[in-house]
Formats: C-alpha cells, structure tokens, sequence
C-alpha cells in the first residue's frame, strides 16, 4: 500500500464515521449521546477522541513513590533542559542552512533532521513510527503531570483521550491529558492552568515545565543501553559482527539476476576487499565500492592467456579494448609500478571479468604492491564499479554497476541465525523499535525544548524572562512580554523553514 492509497483509505474511513455520527445524533440523540458519554468517545473531523477517569489515582499515587528522589530527577531536568534549549536552539539555526551532500549513502552531519511518515520514512517502517510516537508523547506528558501533582494539591478529575483528558492535577490545576488521534497520529498532550502555574515560584514552575523532556531523555538513554545490549543478549542466537544476511530484495532488482545473483538468506561476509561486519561496515564497504575502483594482482602468464583484446577504442571518453558482444568481459589498465621492470605487457588487455577475480592474487593499491605478478585496474566510468561480494557456502557474486543498487534493493541483517530455525526478523524488530524509540524520545525532548509557539520552549523563554530582574526597570513585564513574542516567533519561523525544507528536499529526490 502506497502513501496516497493508506491516505485515501483513512480519509473514507473518517467520512463515514462522520457521515454515520450526524446520522445517530440527528435520527437517536438521546441514546447515541448517552452511548458517547458512557463510553467516553467522541468523532470528530478527522480526529478521534477517547476519555476516562480511571487512571486519576494511579498518577495520585505515584507521586508516593519515592517522593525525595522524583523531586531529587525533576531538579536535574530542569538544569538538563536549560542546557539543551540554547544548544537545540543552536542546531536548528545551523539545520535551516544546511544542505546534504549528494552521492553518500549514508551521513552523519551534527545537525536537526526533520523526520515526517512517508516523506523521510519508508512506508513500511510507519508501525513502528505510530507506536514510538505513542510511547514517547505519553511519557512526555506524564511527565508534566507527575511533577504537576507532586505539589500535593487536590485532584479534581482525570480523563484520557486517545484523546487522554484531565481537568486539574496537584497543586497545578491540569485541565487535559491525552493524546490525539490527527488524521492516523497519536499526539499525547498535558493542558495545565498557566495562570496558576504563573504564580509558583520560578524553580517549581521549571521543574513542571521541564519534567516532560527530562522523561524524554530518560526513556532515550533507556532504550539506548537496551539496544547497546542486544548484541550480548542475542548471542546465544545469533552470530554477531561476523556477517550480515540478506532478509529482502525488491522485485525485478539487477542484483538479484541470475542463478549468481543475490538471494534472500545469502550470508555476505566481505564486498571486494572490504570487510562486512554488520549494517555500518556493509554501507561503509558499499561507500568505499564507488570511491575506489578495485585493483587487482594477476600472473603475467594469466594475461597472456587469457587476453581477448580488439583495436582500442574510446566510447564516451572511456576507452574500450573489448569486442562490444563480449559482455562477460571489461578492459583493463596495466598499472605500473615505480619499481616494475616488465614493460612486455602492454596497456590495456581484455580480460574476462569473473575468471580475473578468482585468478587474481588478490587486490593492490598505492599501500598494498604485488607479491608476485603485475597490478591491473578496470577501466569504467566513475558511476560504475565491480563489486565482489563474498558469500558463505556459496560461490562469489560478481556484480557491475552501483554501489547505490545495493543500498536501494537489499536490506539486511547483522542478526545471522545460528540455526535455520531462527529467523533475523525478530531481533531486527527489537532493535528497530528501540532505535525508533531512541529517535523520538531524544527528538521530543529537543523540539519541546526549542522556543516556539505549541511547545515547552515557549513557556520555559517566558517563564526565565519574567524571573529576570532589572533594577533599572523594575515594571517592565511588558518589555518582557515583547522580548520572549519575539524569541518564540523568531523560533517558530526557523522551525516551519526546516519542515517546509525537508518536505521540497523529499520533493526534489523523488523528482530525480
């Protein structure tokens, strides 16, 4: 299911829960209206909501769970967040004018990336995306509303929306909690009484302000040292930073051609002579296929014999020593090396491109001379390169072309099964998902953090500039007022550039 037909779907679906609700409420107000009221649910352009009071008590109570250490966390968010607000606030500045270089596979730049469904995320991947967005918001909220109530103020209701819905927590009046069914995303919220918040002191109102990005993070760092675990934890299962399998290929992909060809449960151990580990070393080996064309050690005997060389040509500025109906072979460049004395051999020889490679006594560069025989390069374009892809228990797979069709059509696994009983799926999904939450949960607490309008950040610049005191200007809350509109406005336009941006940049690669 593609993007427009998921949306096409959830849009039906939306006007006929529509459609259906003016029915009930005009044809059976009373009963329909008692039926929303009992249940808690209520439809409405697509949105959802759902609420309920059971959990009041359960966020009263855990406010008695370790009183002196929850306030002891809350203390040390709130000088976490202080870091984190200049330092986001930093990085978005930098991400508006930051533009990703072309032809890497993968990046790594210090930078803000916007991650939206369907647009910087694969499709398939939306699950885990919907769940990581539930978790992580939850927690965020929670946050609030633990601190809120750890003031010991009474509760006056508590309802949950998916939509999750209160109406005043502890000591800060709290009139929702809950979570927003936009369109198919959950977006949880906590809606405090500002105007009271207003009139706690300035640390307690931070550690209010603060709780939600400071569970963000304590999630994050969480679900970081479970993940960093996993390879320990699944070792009795799997074998780990040796090799990677092959778990998909996408239908009618070049690398997947023939009997030699790539195939779901291939265990590739090395590309050329690039060692693959796991998922880092098997983009970083594709990386290193495209930037350095393979050189290779072969016999003088081996060349002489094998030599299938026609009249040199140049096509397209490439120069071509093969019969153009030889597909199995490629010209290739003697490389002279400084102290090489045999110059029998000339330039540019015809070999076949498989018999080479496995002839070959191994690869040589400007580091690594032949210990014996001569050093010979392929003569192809820069967007063309061979790739050897070694394989467990089955013959190598030589492969012409990119780098890039790899990185595109094949997706596999550090997980290889130590039995054919076990499947990769189940570890790749534990691991997933912790990335996901990892993501989202260090992503939430930063864009709260930023001050723009709808976030903490907002209330954290207007709560730290009226603590500020100028004796020169003792009643100057109307300065101050202006000064954080402006911050949270100047914020908020960075913010909606970045998305505008990501959005054109998703456009334009599609388009190319």
């Amino acid at each position: 299911m593609d993007l427009f037909t998921l949306i096409g779907v959830v849009s039906v679906l939306y006007l006929m829960l529509l459609f259906f609700d003016s029915i009930f409420k005009s044809c059976m107000h009373h009963p329909y209206d008692s039926f929303l009221r009992n249940t808690g649910l209520s439809i409405k352009f697509f949105r959802l909501e759902w609420k309920t009071t059971v959990f009041n008590r359960l966020i009263i109570k855990w406010r008695y769970v370790c009183p002196r250490i929850l306030s002891k966390s809350f203390d040390i968010g709130v000088y976490v967040t202080l870091i984190i607000l200049p330092t986001v606030t930093f990085l978005l500045f930098l991400s508006v004018f930051y533009t990703p270089e072309k032809n890497t596979v993968l990046g790594d730049n210090l930078k803000l990336q916007v991650v939206l469904p369907f647009v910087t995320l694969p499709i398939d991947e939306v699950p885990y995306y919907i769940f990581a967005l539930i978790v992580c918001s939850v927690t965020h909220e929670l946050g609030h509303a633990i601190a809120a109530v750890s003031f010991k103020f009474p509760l006056q209701n508590f309802d949950f929306y998916v939509f999750l819905f209160t109406q005043a927590l502890e000591d800060v009046p709290t009139r929702a909690f809950g979570i927003h069914l936009i369109f198919f995303l959950p977006i949880a919220f906590t809606e405090v009484d500002y105007e009271y918040m207003s009139a706690l002191r300035i640390w307690k109102r931070l550690k209010v302000l603060c709780a939600g990005i400071w569970h963000n993070i304590l999630v994050g760092l969480l679900c970081y040292l479970i993940l960093a675990s996993v390879p320990q934890l699944a070792s009795s299962f799997y074998n780990i930073n040796d090799s990677v399998i092959v778990t998909s290929i996408k239908p009618r992909s070049p690398v997947s051609a023939g009997t030699k060809g790539l195939h779901v449960h291939d265990i590739i151990t090395h590309i050329n002579d690039c060692k693959v580990k796991n998922i880092r070393t098997w983009y970083n080996c594709l990386q290193e296929a495209i930037q350095y064309q393979p050189t290779y050690c072969l016999s003088t005997d081996f060349v002489r014999a094998n030599d299938e060389s026609v009249l040199v040509s140049h096509n397209n500025q490439i120069i071509d020593c093969c019969d153009p109906n030889n597909k199995k072979a490629i010209c290739f460049e003697h490389i002279l090396e400084k102290f090489d004395d045999d110059t029998e051999l000339p330039q540019y020889m015809c070999l076949d491109i498989r018999n080479t490679i496995e002839y070959s006594d191994g690869y040589c560069n400007k580091k690594h001379r032949c210990k014996s025989g001569q050093c010979f390069k392929p003569v192809m374009d820069n967007s063309t390169t061979i790739m050897q892809v070694q394989r467990w228990y089955q013959t190598d797979m030589i492969y012409v072309g990119h780098s890039n069709d790899f990185s595109r059509n094949v997706k596999v696994s550090e997980f290889v099964p130590k039995t054919t009983f076990l499947s990769p799926h189940v570890a790749d999904c534990i691991s997933l998902m912790l990335k996901y939450l990892i993501v989202f949960s260090f992503g939430l607490a930063s864009i709260n953090a930023l001050p723009c309008y709808g976030f903490d950040g907002q209330h954290l610049v207007h709560a730290l500039l009226h603590n500020f005191k100028n004796p020169r200007y003792p009643n100057d809350k109307h300065r101050k007022d202006m000064i954080a509109l402006g911050v949270n406005t100047f914020g908020t336009i960075l913010l909606f550039i970045l998305v505008t941006k990501a959005l054109w940049m998703s456009l334009l690669s599609h388009l190319w």
